[in-house]
């Protein structure tokens, strides 16, 4: 029998005719999802002594932190509806990513004189502190 190999939608390889056929599945951080569940459970009202700040206060409290959060998902959502090509596209570093590529990183070190230094990063770091 003669494997078919396709793409879908999300650049992941799978055999349409074939003993197996391999789907990704959402995958749930069970650690974060207990923390938020027992987060909920042993709420305790922002206070100072004796002092348990009004209702409006903790609201509000509540949407300044919401309101930097929030903007993570929104921008993954952002980036998976204008993305016009796959989804494993956006989790590769662009080439402006400096720690991404060696080269730049051989720049940077051959900027200093070679005469003293080594490519190894951690060696270069511990002769310069051991300078100070």
């Amino acid at each position: 029998m003669e494997n078919v190999v396709t793409k879908n939608f999300n650049c992941r390889h799978e055999i349409v005719r074939g003993r197996r056929r391999r789907r990704d599945k959402l995958r749930i951080d069970q650690g974060g999802v207990a923390i938020l569940v027992f987060s909920v459970i042993y709420f305790v009202p922002a206070y100072w002594d004796d002092y348990v700040f009004p209702l409006e206060i903790q609201v509000l409290g509540w949407l300044i932190l919401f309101s930097t959060v929030i903007m993570v998902p929104l921008g993954m959502i952002y980036a998976l509806m204008t993305n016009s090509g796959c989804r494993k596209d956006l989790l590769v570093p662009t080439p402006d990513f400096c720690p991404a590529h060696w080269s730049q990183w051989v720049k940077l070190i051959e900027s200093v004189p070679s005469t003293r230094y080594t490519l190894n990063i951690a060696i270069s770091l511990a002769d310069l502190l051991a300078e100070l």
